[in-house]
């Protein structure tokens, strides 16, 4: 569908224009035409979940970079269970699901890897919030209203790539999203399906996964 400007009239909307972006249909049900904020720079929001990168670290608290206006601040006691003598040992780069829970637009906001649904202590490895990583996982950006469809159950495109694929996903609200699987090639798959969608409409969606499944299935078969 068509790209539009702020301003614009948009007949499939029945309105105006809030922001620049693409009309396209929803990529979750029941699939009406949304406008699709191809913004990526984030605000932080309290209560909102996201995707950090560790930029810098000292003795009590950690330095994030969450795609926002200014870098987050995460303490070292901020994970279940955590205390000084018994916390995370995250390195620069390591990459972190938090919550925002302070939201300062003009100094460093505040996250915390605590959840109230969460029983379990930091050091299982189990916990809802907390380190992302694994052996075959990458980290991709994507627009913020890509990112908040990706978040929704009923996500096309996800949907469509469970059919076939075992994954992990986690999806910030920041536009960052973390693949995790089985082996280098799923990934590689899931990460440039869910990247390629963002722009999509749903039967070019489910045309692109089809391919790019194909294409590894074809791959496999000639290895």
């Amino acid at each position: 569908m068509s790209v539009v400007l702020p301003g614009d009239t948009v007949e499939e909307l029945e309105g105006v224009a809030y922001t620049a972006g693409r009309v396209l249909l929803a990529p979750v049900h029941p699939h009406k035409p949304v406008l699709m904020n191809l913004q990526k720079k984030y605000t932080p929001k309290a209560g909102d979940l996201v995707i950090g990168i560790v930029t810098q670290k000292t003795v009590d608290f950690f330095k994030l970079d969450i795609n926002g206006p200014t870098e987050a601040i995460l303490q070292g006691t901020s994970f279940e269970r955590a205390t000084k003598r018994n916390k995370p040992n995250l390195n620069i780069g390591s990459v972190v699901y938090c919550m925002v829970i302070g939201d300062m637009r003009d100094f460093e906001c505040e996250v915390s890897c605590i959840s109230v649904d969460d029983k379990k202590g930091w050091t299982t490895n189990e916990t809802y919030l907390g380190e992302l990583k694994g052996p075959y996982s990458t980290l991709l950006e994507t627009p913020l209203a890509h990112a908040s469809c990706l978040q929704s159950e009923e996500s096309f495109v996800l949907s469509k790539l469970g059919e076939s694929l075992p994954y992990e996903v986690v999806v910030g609200a920041n536009g960052r999203v973390f693949v995790n699987s089985s082996c280098a090639q799923h990934t590689i798959v899931i990460a440039n399906c869910i990247k390629n969608s963002a722009r999509l409409t749903l039967p070019q969606v489910d045309v692109m996964v089809k391919k790019f499944i194909a294409m590894y299935a074809g791959q496999t078969n000639t290895a």
